[in-house]
């Protein structure tokens, strides 16, 4: 074993805890296939609502994202396409991050200043190692992350009674809304890719 495979070994996950997360994600027929860099980092998620958002539309997320960079090497490919896609993909991502922080922020102010506890906790987290095959599908899981705290603060301020059953399904269905609005415009975006 060589000085690095030796490091990686033993500050991170096996080889074969990389490829199991590649095939769950993904598939094991695209990840047998794979051969670009991948990086993987471990998250936890709480809420049934996030760990959903993480198998249903990560997949296709990441591998539209990546497909982006697979364009980018024809050369016969209209990179001013490519670059829209790219610049709209990371605002939309952008927006949708600040926007949560906006929720996360309100409700945890509603608590502090009812001396509510933001204590709420999920009884099943799922901690879940992620295979990264483009930079902005990190910034989606920085997105899952927020959501889930989003879902969290909820979850307290409503038992802790400082928040209705209304107030707390708005700020949910808000916040859910506009992380499926991503998935949604990355469906429309790779349609348009494809016809290039």
């Amino acid at each position: 074993m060589d000085l690095q495979a030796a490091s990686s070994a033993s500050t991170g996950p096996t080889r074969e805890a990389q490829l199991q997360a590649l095939a769950t994600v993904f598939g094991s027929d695209y990840a047998k296939g794979f051969d670009d860099p991948v990086v993987f980092i471990t998250r936890v998620f709480q809420s049934p609502a996030v760990k959903q958002f993480f198998k249903r539309e990560f997949p296709l997320i990441s591998r539209t994202l990546f497909v982006e960079s697979v364009y980018r090497r024809r050369p016969l490919y209209n990179q001013t396409v490519l670059d829209d896609f790219a610049s709209i993909s990371k605002k939309k991502l952008s927006d949708i991050l600040t926007l949560l922080g906006t929720q996360c922020d309100r409700i945890r102010k509603v608590c502090e200043s009812n001396a509510a506890l933001t204590d709420a906790q999920y009884m099943h987290p799922q901690t879940t190692l992620i295979p990264i095959i483009a930079g902005e599908a990190r910034t989606y899981i920085e997105v899952l992350t927020k959501l889930d705290e989003a879902y969290q603060l909820c979850g307290s301020a409503i038992l802790n009674g400082v928040i209705d059953g209304n107030q707390r399904k708005s700020t949910e269905l808000l916040c859910r809304k506009a992380v499926r609005a991503f998935s949604a415009m990355q469906r429309n975006e790779i349609i348009k890719l494809r016809k290039e």
